[in-house]
């Protein structure tokens, strides 16, 4: 039997620029997500009741 466990296994300690690269498009989408929200509400706000009701 060998002690060596990493043989044959992906490495398991991940660099920080292979982190970022799924981070950050992470992070985007969930900044953009309530930006819509709030944008969304500004534009209906601005609406009068008959387009609100059609």
């Amino acid at each position: 039997m060998s002690s060596d466990t990493t043989t044959g296994s992906p490495a398991v300690a991940a660099s920080p620029r292979r982190i970022a690269a799924l981070a950050l498009p992470a992070l985007v989408v969930l900044a953009a997500e309530p930006l819509y929200v709030l944008v969304d509400t500004a534009v209906v706000g601005h609406l009068g009741p008959v387009p609100l009701a059609a």
